[in-house]
């Protein structure tokens, strides 16, 4: 149970059961489209927020990426989020399965989540915000965050990759439930 694995961050059975899911292609949609009885989750949903980025790529290349299948990555939860949602709120300074000091953001699970739905990225969830409205109030973007000048990059970068998407120029302006913009809320 993908679920089980997810709550426990317990990344090396989340990476063996990945790694199992590689060599049954046929229990993929099965085991990823499973939601949690509690939030309406998918695991997608729960990787793309919590999970080593490496572990959150290996999930998302593992689902189909053809139109009529791909669905599952514009999937809203209890809260109306999509993966790109949780995403984008959380993005900040995972440590990857190994360890080590705290690196730079993340941007590639962003990125991927991007590629796989562009049009997620104009999506409302519950409170009316769409990605843009989460990853601008995001820890990694607020004035608290640690600004180096790699994070900086790191966060234009983020940034970029919600704009350029098709649409995402347009969710500069989509107000939230409060009428807030973007900007409203950076």
């Amino acid at each position: 149970n993908l679920h089980r694995d997810l709550a426990r961050s317990d990344w090396a059975l989340f990476h063996r059961r990945l790694q199992h899911l590689q060599r049954r292609s046929d229990l993929v949609m099965q085991s990823v489209m499973m939601t949690d009885p509690d939030d309406a989750s998918t695991p997608l949903h729960t990787a793309a927020w919590k999970a080593p980025p490496s572990l959150a790529l290996q999930l998302i290349r593992l689902l189909p990426t053809s139109k009529e299948l791909s669905g599952i990555f514009s999937t809203k939860d209890r809260d109306a989020n999509t993966a790109l949602h949780l995403c984008c709120a959380n993005l900040e300074a995972i440590p990857d399965m190994e360890g080590g000091p705290l690196p730079d953001l993340n941007t590639s699970v962003l990125e991927a989540l991007v590629k796989a739905a562009p049009r997620a990225v104009t999506m409302h969830n519950a409170e009316g915000d769409t990605p843009l409205h989460m990853l601008v109030s995001s820890p990694a973007l607020t004035a608290q965050a640690d600004l180096s000048p790699r994070r900086a990059l790191d966060a234009e970068r983020a940034l970029t990759l919600l704009l350029d998407a098709p649409g995402g120029r347009d969710a500069l302006l989509l107000p939230d439930a409060t009428g807030s913009v973007p900007l409203h809320v950076a």
